[in-house]
């Protein structure tokens, strides 16, 4: 079976890691030959230096332009060339050229896409809007859409894609439990006194991840607490504007840029703090119960399927900041509680959200596509998940 995962871009971010993880897990398949293909953009190239340390080959489409049609053309001589049996697109750009290059071309590839998301946010363009729209009107075209959530799921049936639609669940890599040698490496490597409480949010710096909650709660936090810190790991278009917010927090609230790799953020937080404005179901999330940390969120999109509100973390509304500061300090004062979340949070990664997991059910998807016509049978859920 010869299965192609498409990229959207190359730049940092969940969605990208999850086609590296995918590409990576599905090679433990000895019937799979899986590649990874990517649009280009005008990011620094993350996933070609992820891809180049995992050992995986990356094939950068051409494309001079958004609209540049080519690219369309150059895809599918690719698909014959290799004779593609499944092709898996993730958002709306190359979800579009994938549909343009299957299905005008009448090739043989089974089109599949994840939907990480169904957001439309303020502060998108008039160009970008008109791709969601063009995505979504498409969708029909795909021969399964993969849901990352239950949330996710009900918005696509809610769009008439009931009889195409399948949940399977992201997945990481479980890594060995955090020791406390490991623990205070990674404290004193960041110069944190091994008796502070450390929060930590992973992710991109946009309005999505709610900013003002990040510097708000950071400032109440740190009022009520002399021995916080907070810890942004993390690049994107409001990093500007959280520096300006918190430049009297320094060095108590430490904005760390983009990182090649949070495992050492991970292994020194007490606590992950995550107050998205909306949500699919995010990497780091998952990536953060898999250390073992407990969370603060948001309760929107399928956070609440990862995060159970009093058992692994707390659910709070995105805009109640008095909310999220008082969980935080509950988390932070009572380490006998901390333990017991964060025991229960990584367990919850390792039965729910572990990276084979979600390759057997991907895997399992592929297969029964290339077993049936494009309008055979219906899936609506992995028996996997």
């Amino acid at each position: 079976m010869n299965v192609a995962v498409l990229a959207d871009n190359l730049t940092f971010g969940g969605v990208n890691r999850y086609c590296l993880d995918l590409v990576v897990g599905l090679g433990a398949y000895p019937d799979v030959n899986v590649s990874l293909l990517a649009l280009p953009d005008q990011s620094d190239g993350w996933l070609l230096h992820e891809a180049e340390a995992r050992a995986v080959a990356v094939q950068v489409l051409p494309m001079r332009s958004t609209f540049d049609t080519r690219v369309v053309k150059q895809l599918r001589s690719w698909l014959a060339e290799r004779r593609v049996d499944v092709l898996h697109s993730q958002d709306y750009r190359s979800n579009i050229i994938s549909r343009l290059a299957v299905r005008a071309g009448r090739l043989r590839p089974r089109l599949v896409c994840t939907k990480h998301g169904l957001h439309y946010f303020p502060a998108a363009s008039l160009r970008l809007r008109l791709f969601f729209i063009l995505d979504y009107l498409s969708m029909f075209l795909s021969d399964r859409i993969i849901a990352v959530s239950e949330d996710a799921h009900k918005d696509l049936v809610r769009w008439g894609l009931r009889g195409k639609t399948q949940m399977i669940h992201n997945g990481t890599t479980i890594p060995s439990p955090v020791n406390p040698a490991a623990r205070r490496m990674s404290r004193q490597a960041l110069g944190i006194a091994p008796d502070a409480k450390v929060v930590v949010f992973v992710g991109r710096l946009t309005h999505q991840k709610g900013p003002e909650a990040l510097v708000d709660v950071a400032r109440r936090t740190m009022a009520t607490m002399d021995n916080v810190v907070f810890l942004l790991v993390g690049d994107g278009p409001s990093k500007s504007d959280i520096r300006e917010r918190a430049q009297d927090l320094s060095p108590r609230l430490r904005l760390l840029g983009r990182q090649e790799d949070v495992t050492p953020f991970y292994m020194a937080a007490d606590v992950l703090f995550l107050p998205s404005r909306y949500e699919g179901l995010p990497m780091t999330l998952i990536e953060a119960f898999a250390h073992g940390l407990p969370a603060v969120a948001s309760n929107v999109g399928g956070i609440p399927e990862v995060v159970t509100d009093g058992i692994n973390g707390f659910l709070c509304n995105p805009t109640d900041f008095d909310i999220m500061c008082e969980k935080l300090l509950q988390l932070l004062n009572n380490d006998m509680l901390r333990q017991e979340f964060s025991a229960r949070a990584r367990h919850t990664a390792e039965t729910h959200f572990s990276l084979e997991r979600m390759c057997l059910a991907t895997y399992h998807l592929y297969q029964q596509l290339c077993r049936s016509g494009p309008t055979d049978a219906v899936y609506e859920r992995s028996p996997n998940t």
